[in-house]
């Protein structure tokens, strides 16, 4: 889901080409409740990366890439503006809870949840 930024620019999560995750939507099923899925990690393949889009121009830049590419989604910007929490997981993998410098720089991660079992919905608490 795309966010807005404190500086007015729009931070979202960009899908790489030819990626696919491991829940693979199934088009026969009744998707109400967005478990309509079927897990297949064996077909997984790329990722998402961050990006921040100026809303006027266009400009898009990227924040986070990474090789072999992984899932980082769920961004939420620091209130003063300098950091971003965000999920990042490898394909088929439980996410964990990582921060970063608005430019993408420092990235490193917080926690990968109680036991290590996936952590997901990062907030910040004022």
């Amino acid at each position: 889901m795309p966010v807005w930024s404190k500086d007015g620019t729009i931070l979202y999560s960009r899908r790489l080409p030819d990626s696919k995750p491991a829940w693979e939507y199934q088009a026969d099923r009744v998707d109400v409740d967005h478990f309509n899925r079927d897990y297949k990690p064996d077909l997984a393949r790329g990722g998402t990366e961050l990006c921040r889009m100026d809303r006027v121009t266009g400009d898009v830049q990227r924040i986070t890439a990474t090789e072999p590419p992984v899932w980082d989604f769920r961004q939420v910007e620091s209130s003063d503006g300098q950091h971003i929490l965000f999920c990042r997981a490898k394909t088929g993998e439980a996410p964990a809870i990582w921060i970063t410098n608005l430019n993408g720089k420092h990235q490193q991660i917080l926690t990968q949840g109680v036991n290590d079992l996936g952590a997901d919905h990062p907030r910040w608490i004022p």
